[in-house]
């Protein structure tokens, strides 16, 4: 599945939000391969994209909500999808783009969720697709404008996997510290070697990390005479050896093994380096672009201002931001090349001078600032 456009609609704090993952034109010299479909070269999609922007303006929210919605279309669950709406009184909708990359067609999935009008009575949830062949010269927007002048079917949960196909998806979510989903088990080497690479260099005396022969699925991380467990996904830790840094380094290896090995397809990691030295998120960001196949995608969120150091295209790199509009917080996005046109311009200096619109407003710290400076 490769992701090409978003919009979202009383989910979390998103209201008439639209986020789109293609770009315009070929780019030379691009850091990052193959940013289209195998042998559709004019489909052109963000394969990498780096979220940024102040606290409390999506980054985690937008992740949750495609989780819910992925979860809803292999599944036909949407007891995830519902429990994101933010006023329950109120319509709420999401619409999704994205390639069967096994077909070879771009699928538009809408899903409308209406209040119960009757108390007691359930709400009702309309789920509708249509989807266009891609042809060999076609790019998203000749396609996407196909789906536009074509009506959208009504699909019922049972035939969700047959109509949309199977989503593969892992998101790494910075809530849970001592929890790990180590599915990526079964490329065993991938992940002690990802493992003993990234806790590694995070923390040198950490001399030795092996399968457990004792426990099934565990793993034993040792440090001098001590040893540390990671039991079935639980890290049996009672007198806190591991730093909170190193901690992120285990989920972030987890992440790097699955991607290494092809799992998923997609993948979002939140803000899993805030405890991590900026030069080793840089570099871990990289190789996991380095290791997406085709027709993958990484999102990656982050407040590190260094991350705007990569060399990668100016495209990958989404600035959210919420702002009061007629009374009500309304959230948008901002891609740098929306705003920046030539190869010389600085991504970091042109989000420095908020050209992206993407800095907190700091005028109530202001206000306070200037009521108690003589006091």
């Amino acid at each position: 599945m490769v992701l090409m456009a978003v919009t979202l609609d009383n989910i979390y704090g998103f209201n008439e939000f639209r986020i789109n993952f293609s770009y315009p034109r070929k780019l030379r010299n691009s850091t990052i391969k193959e940013e289209f479909l195998k042998l559709r070269p004019n489909f052109k999609y963000k394969k990498a994209v780096v979220f940024m922007g102040a606290n409390a303006t999506g980054k985690t929210t937008f992740g949750k909500a495609l989780n819910a919605i992925f979860g809803y279309m292999n599944t036909g669950n949407a007891s995830a999808v519902i429990g994101s709406i933010s006023n329950p009184e109120k319509e709420a909708s999401f619409t999704i783009d994205f390639v069967n990359t096994n077909k070879l067609e771009l699928i538009r999935f809408q899903t409308l969720i209406s209040p119960s009008t009757v108390a007691g009575n359930p709400i009702h949830v309309e789920s509708l697709y249509s989807c266009s062949e891609i042809r060999e010269n076609d790019s998203y927007e000749s396609c996407s404008k196909i789906l536009d002048d074509k009506p959208l079917n009504m699909i019922l949960p049972a035939a969700f996997s047959t109509v949309l196909g199977v989503v593969g998806f892992r998101f790494n979510f910075s809530t849970e510290q001592n929890r790990f989903d180590l599915a990526v088990i079964r490329g065993e080497k991938y992940f002690l070697d990802s493992l003993r690479a990234v806790i590694g260099t995070l923390d040198p005396s950490l001399s030795k990390i092996e399968k457990s022969e004792e426990f099934d699925d565990s793993f034993i991380i040792t440090r001098g005479n001590s040893q540390i467990l990671i039991q079935k996904g639980e890290l049996q830790d009672s007198r806190n050896l591991l730093s909170t840094g190193t901690k992120e380094g285990i989920h972030v290896a987890i992440l790097l093994a699955a991607i290494k090995q092809h799992l998923n397809g997609f993948y979002y990691c939140d803000e899993q380096f805030s405890h991590i030295q900026t030069d080793v998120e840089k570099r871990l960001f990289s190789m996991m672009i380095e290791s997406l196949s085709d027709g993958e995608q990484l999102f990656f969120t982050t407040h590190n201002s260094d991350m705007q150091d990569l060399n990668i295209p100016k495209h990958s790199f989404a600035y959210l931001n919420k702002k009061e509009v007629d009374g009500a917080f309304k959230i948008s996005v901002t891609f740098a090349s929306d705003k920046l046109k030539r190869d010389t311009d600085s991504i970091k200096c042109a989000a420095e001078n908020d050209v992206f619109d993407s800095l907190p407003d700091e005028s109530l710290l202001d206000r306070f600032e200037e009521e108690y400076e003589d006091k």
